[in-house]
C-alpha cells in the first residue's frame, strides 16, 4: 500500500547521491514497517478518504466482512452498514468533519457479502491537514459477534429462566405435585446459563459493590466469574473474594466506576488501563438485579496488543516526520491537479508562503520566466507517468530568487496510474554562481588571449612593415639632398629610387605572407552533408543551451543535395550564428527561450540554413551595418564575427542576410549552392 500521511505539501528536486540514497532507504524502511503493521491480522483496518471513499484495507477486515480486497475498495460504508446503526455512524462522521471530535468508538453491525450480520467494535480516528480539514480516516474493527451473541444468549437465558421460574411458581400454587419437575427444569436452565456464561471468550464477571457508611464505594466482591476471567486478568481464585484481599494495591478508580454504575444504573463502555497488570482493557459494565442489590456485570477484553501496536505506529509516524523535517531539503508531494498535498517546514521557512498558497501549488514563488517551462515539464511527467527533474528559480521570503533542482518520482495506485509525485528541492544557487563565475572567467581569459594575440600580431606586422618603410623614407631623404646639390647627383638619385622600388616590393611580400598565414594555406574543399554539419555543431553547444534553459528545435529537410566546401569554415559560420542567438536570449527575464535551426531547399539549386531566436531582436536602422567589420551590438564585442561569416559564405558562392521576426527575435539565414550547380 502507499504511505499515507497528513496533507502538508511541497516542491520538486534532486540532492547529492549519498543523501538521496540514505533518504530513500530510510523512507522505504519506514514504509515497510507501516506495511507490516497494516498487514498484521490482529484487527481489521481500513484507510478511507472523505472524497475518495475506502482507499486501503487489510486481510483481517476482508475476513470480517467476507469480501475480497478489490470488492471492498469499490463499495461504500453505508452499503455495508446495518440500517439500524447507520444514523449513529453518520452522526459521528459528521461531527468529525465539523471538527467537534477527532475520533469516536461504537459497537456496529455490518452486512457481510453472504448477507449475514457481523458485530464489531469500531474505533475511528482522523488525520487532519494544517488547516484542520480531514485528509484520511483510520478505522479499526474487531469482531465481537461471539461476544454479542453470548450477551444475547445470556439475556435470553435469563429471560427464559425467569419465565420458567414464574411458570413453575404459578404451577406450584396449583399443583404441588409438579414441584419436582419444576426443580429439574430450573436446574437445566441454570446449566444452560452456566454453559453459555463459561463459553464467552471475553472476561466476564458479576460483582457486588461494597460501600462504607458515607455511601462511598470502597471494595467489591466477585459473585460469578467465567472461564476466561483468569486468562484475561491473571487473577486466580477470585470467586467469592473481595478485590482488596486478592490485590491490595488495586486501582481505586475501578471502585469509583463500578460504584457509580451500581448507584445510577447507567451502563458504561470505556477503555482503561490496569497499571498493576500493565494491561489495557475494553470494558462494558451494567447493573444487574435490583437497584438495592448493587450488583454489576462486567464484560471486558484485553486490548493491550492493540494499544501497543497503536503506540508503535504513532512512534514510527513521529520518527518519519522528524526525519522529513530534519533533512536539508524542501520535501513535498504534488498532485496531478497541480496542487501540493504535503510540504515540510523548511519549504515554508524559505518561501514564506501561506498554507493556502502552498496547497494551490506554490506557483507564486516561481520565477515568471520559468513558469511556462516548468508547466510543460510537469505536463510531460503527468502524461507519461515518469520521473520529473527541472532546474528552476524560487523566490525566498526576502524577495530574492535562488536556483533549485526540483526532482520527483511518481507514486502509483494498484492499476499503475500515478496519483501523486514525491519530490524534493535542492538549492544549487551557490554551485551555479560558482559555475557562472568560472564561465565568466574563462570568457575573460579568452578575450585577454585574443587581445594579447592581436597585440602580438600587430607588433609583428608593424615590425615587418617598418623595415622596408624606413628604407623608403631614408632613400627619399637622400634623393632630395642629392637633387639639391649643384649640379644634382643624378646617379645617386637613380640608385636611391631603385632601392625605394625594391623596398616597396619587399613590403608587398610581407603583406602577402601575412595573408597566407591568416588563411592557413589553400582551402580544403570536400563534399559535405549539411544536416550532419549542423548536428556536429549542436553537440558542441548543447551544454550552453541547457545551462541557459533554451528550448532547442530542429527542422532539417531530408531531401537536401550535398554541398562542396571547407567544413571547418562552414561550421564556424553556423557556430557563430548559434552562439549569437543564445547570447541574444540570455538578457531576457520573461517568456520562453526558443532556438530553431532549419535546413531547406530553395529553388532547384540552393540550400538555405536559418537560425531563428526569440531574443530582443535587432533595430531596423542596424540591419545594414551588421555584416560590416568592427560593427557590434554587444558590449565587449569586436564586430568581426558576422563580417568573417559573410566572407566565408561568399567565398563558397552563397550569400547571408538577416530578417526581424514578427514578435520577438531575429532570423539569420545563408544560402549555399548544391554540388553540380
Amino acid at each position: 500500500m502507499q504511505a499515507y500521511f497528513q496533507e502538508t505539501a511541497g516542491w520538486r528536486c534532486t540532492r547529492d547521491v549519498t543523501d538521496q540514497k540514505q533518504f530513500e532507504e530510510t523512507l522505504l524502511a519506514s514504509e515497510e514497517r507501516f506495511r507490516g503493521y497494516f498487514r498484521l491480522g490482529l484487527i481489521g483496518m481500513a484507510i478511507t478518504s472523505p472524497t475518495k471513499g475506502c482507499v486501503e484495507v487489510n486481510d483481517e477486515l476482508c475476513r470480517i466482512l467476507g469480501y475480497e480486497r478489490s470488492e471492498l475498495l469499490k463499495v461504500t460504508w453505508s452499503e455495508l452498514t446495518h440500517p439500524d446503526d447507520l444514523a449513529a455512524d453518520v452522526t459521528n462522521f459528521q461531527r468529525v468533519l465539523a471538527g467537534d471530535i477527532d475520533r469516536y468508538s461504537m459497537d456496529k453491525r455490518w452486512i457481510r457479502k453472504d448477507r449475514s450480520i457481523v458485530h464489531t467494535s469500531l474505533s475511528v480516528r482522523c488525520v487532519r491537514d494544517a488547516s484542520g480539514a480531514v485528509n484520511y480516516f483510520l478505522a479499526l474493527l474487531q469482531d465481537i459477534t461471539a461476544r454479542k451473541e453470548g450477551e444475547e444468549a445470556l439475556a435470553n437465558a435469563r429471560n427464559v429462566l425467569e419465565q420458567r421460574v414464574a411458570e413453575r411458581t404459578s404451577q406450584l400454587l396449583v399443583a404441588n405435585l409438579e414441584l419436582g419437575m419444576q426443580f429439574e427444569e430450573r436446574e437445566r436452565a441454570e446449566g444452560k446459563y452456566r454453559l453459555l456464561f463459561d463459553s464467552i471468550d471475553e472476561g466476564f464477571c458479576t460483582i457486588e459493590v461494597i460501600f462504607d457508611e458515607s455511601n462511598k464505594p470502597v471494595d467489591y466482591r466477585f459473585l460469578e466469574i467465567n472461564a476466561s476471567f483468569e486468562k484475561q486478568t491473571g487473577i486466580k481464585n477470585a470467586l467469592g473474594k473481595r478485590m482488596r484481599e486478592i490485590a491490595p494495591d488495586h486501582e481505586e478508580h475501578w471502585f469509583e466506576i463500578y460504584g457509580k454504575i451500581a448507584v445510577t444504573g447507567e451502563p458504561a463502555r470505556f477503555e482503561n488501563v490496569a497499571s498493576r497488570l500493565h494491561r489495557w482493557y475494553d470494558v462494558y459494565a451494567f447493573r444487574v438485579g435490583e437497584p438495592l442489590e448493587r450488583k454489576v456485570a462486567v464484560l471486558f477484553n484485553d486490548i493491550s496488543e492493540r494499544k501497543h501496536y497503536q503506540t508503535r505506529l504513532a512512534e514510527g509516524e513521529q520518527r518519519f516526520r522528524l526525519l522529513i523535517e530534519s533533512i536539508p531539503h524542501h520535501v513535498w508531494s504534488f498532485r496531478t491537479d497541480g496542487s501540493l498535498a504535503y510540504w515540510n517546514q523548511r519549504l515554508v521557512d524559505y518561501t514564506g508562503l501561506t498554507g493556502e498558497e502552498l496547497r494551490s501549488g506554490g506557483w507564486t514563488a516561481l520565477h515568471p520566466g520559468d513558469v511556462e517551462r516548468v508547466k510543460a515539464a510537469w505536463q510531460a511527467a503527468f502524461l507519461n507517468g515518469t520521473d520529473y527533474e527541472v532546474e528552476q528559480r524560487v523566490r525566498g521570503r526576502d524577495g530574492q530568487y535562488r536556483r533549485f533542482v526540483c526532482s520527483a518520482v511518481p507514486v502509483k495506485d494498484d492499476h499503475g496510474r500515478p496519483i501523486e509525485w514525491l519530490g524534493t528541492n535542492t538549492d544549487v544557487e551557490d554551485r551555479r554562481q560558482t559555475e557562472d563565475a568560472l564561465h565568466q572567467l574563462q570568457t575573460e581569459l579568452a578575450h585577454i588571449a585574443r587581445v594579447t594575440t592581436l597585440g602580438e600580431l600587430t607588433a609583428s606586422i608593424a615590425h615587418e612593415i617598418n623595415q622596408p618603410l624606413a628604407a623608403v623614407v631614408s632613400n627619399g631623404d637622400a634623393s632630395l639632398r642629392w637633387l639639391a646639390q649643384s649640379p644634382p647627383n643624378i646617379d645617386e638619385v637613380r640608385r636611391a629610387l631603385e632601392d625605394i622600388v625594391k623596398q616597396g616590393h619587399r613590403a608587398s611580400e610581407v603583406i602577402t605572407r601575412i595573408r597566407a598565414l591568416m588563411h592557413k594555406g589553400p582551402r580544403l574543399t570536400l563534399v559535405l552533408n549539411v544536416n550532419q554539419l549542423i548536428e556536429e555543431i549542436l553537440v558542441l553547444v548543447r551544454p550552453q543551451i541547457e545551462r541557459q534553459h533554451v528550448e532547442l528545435r530542429t527542422e532539417l529537410a531530408s531531401d537536401l543535395p550535398s554541398i562542396a566546401g571547407d567544413s571547418v569554415q562552414l561550421q564556424q559560420v553556423v557556430l557563430n550564428l548559434v552562439l549569437n542567438a543564445i547570447q541574444a536570449m540570455d538578457v531576457q527575464e520573461q517568456g520562453s527561450r526558443e532556438l530553431v535551426l532549419v535546413s531547406r531547399r530553395e529553388g532547384p539549386h540552393d540550400i538555405v540554413i536559418s537560425i531563428r531566436d526569440s531574443g530582443k531582436g535587432i533595430d531596423a536602422h542596424q540591419l545594414d551595418q551588421l555584416f560590416q567589420p568592427f560593427f557590434t551590438t554587444k558590449s565587449g564585442g569586436i564586430g568581426m564575427g558576422l563580417a568573417i561569416s559573410r566572407s566565408i559564405v561568399e567565398s563558397h558562392g552563397g550569400r547571408i542576410w538577416v530578417t526581424p521576426n514578427v514578435n520577438h527575435g531575429a532570423t539569420f539565414q545563408f544560402s549555399l549552392p548544391g554540388v553540380g550547380y
